[in-house]
């Protein structure tokens, strides 16, 4: 990801946009972020699951994971049981969309100190739950 921006930044620096600089290092590092969650996330389902189910539970966590605010606003159109259900899954899931500064950073925008904070902070503790599950989920595993 960093790689990526700094290539993201020369490219920008030579096509006549070099003040963009600020932008591109906030949008890499909420990239960086998104990635390092995601990375946790298939570390717990390896743990628990064989590689190919692994990747898919993975993938599925992901799609919600960036739709969870699009799943919020979907739950309150259902009734009580199914809303909560969808509401739930919606919450548990990671909520990918604050790590997505691309269209910010397209505009030359950059985001607030308060939500670099928090996106850290958000990914610092999913991250140590869903590497702590897959700790002892991969302790709990019978080897023989």
């Amino acid at each position: 990801a960093a790689a990526l921006g700094v290539a993201l930044w020369i490219t920008l620096s030579m096509r006549g946009a070099p003040g963009r600089g600020l932008v591109v290092l906030e949008a890499t590092y909420l990239t960086g972020l998104e990635l390092t969650l995601v990375t946790a996330i298939a570390v717990l389902f390896s743990s628990l699951s064989t590689p190919v189910l692994s990747a898919l539970y993975t993938l599925g966590l992901y799609l919600v994971g960036v739709w969870s605010d699009d799943l919020r606003q979907f739950a309150a159109h259902f009734t009580a049981p199914l809303g909560s259900m969808v509401r739930v899954a919606a919450d548990l899931a990671p909520n990918l969309p604050i790590f997505n500064m691309r269209t910010l950073a397209a505009a030359g925008t950059p985001t607030s100190t308060l939500h670099l904070a928090l996106a850290t902070g958000y990914a610092f503790v999913y991250v140590g739950c869903a590497l702590s599950l897959a700790a002892a989920a991969f302790e709990s595993r019978d080897f023989k």
